[in-house]
């Protein structure tokens, strides 16, 4: 993994108020270590803090990989799905639609995820914290809708709450 890519998403997630550790519970495929999935295809890290979900997405093939934002969701503990915008959209345009990611064959993207319904304009934008010491042991979702080659493989990922960092 690319250590620069690291650098600047650990900058971004140090930004904010908590940061906490987890585990991807399903799928349990291609696990190296706790918020780490690989499989042939692609290798995801997450990084997880009060207000957003960081991850670092690598493209192992020879194809690009395209990620529909328009259908990729974050899942709450009690069950309610959410859109999200990542990095780059700005928070005033979070009910646009928003433009797919193509990540080249054999590259890396550092990107974040915010359910859009956590943010909100009081004397300036700001985010709720949706990742609390109360969903410490609990489980959410995220779904991220990927092409690879023209073929949908989608990539669901639940994901327990650890202590705070």
């Amino acid at each position: 993994m690319n250590k620069y890519l690291l650098l600047c998403l650990a900058i971004v997630i140090a930004s904010c108020s908590y940061n906490f550790s987890g585990v991807i519970t399903d799928p349990v495929k291609g696990v190296t270590d706790q918020l780490r999935y690989d499989d042939e295809q692609v290798s995801f890290q997450f990084f997880l803090s009060d207000s957003q979900i960081g991850f670092y997405l690598q493209n192992k093939t020879s194809k690009d990989i395209t990620i529909d934002w328009n259908r990729a969701t974050y899942v709450s503990f009690s069950g309610l799905s959410y859109r999200v915008i990542h990095s780059g959209v700005p928070y005033r345009l979070r009910s646009l639609p928003q433009a797919d990611t193509v990540l080249p064959p054999h590259s890396s993207l550092v990107d974040v995820l915010i359910p859009t319904s956590y943010v909100y304009y009081s004397e300036g934008w700001k985010v709720s914290s949706f990742i609390t010491k109360e969903t410490i042991g609990k489980e959410f979702r995220v779904y991220l809708p990927l092409v690879i080659n023209g073929v949908s493989t989608n990539r669901q990922f639940k994901i327990k709450v650890g202590k705070t960092i």
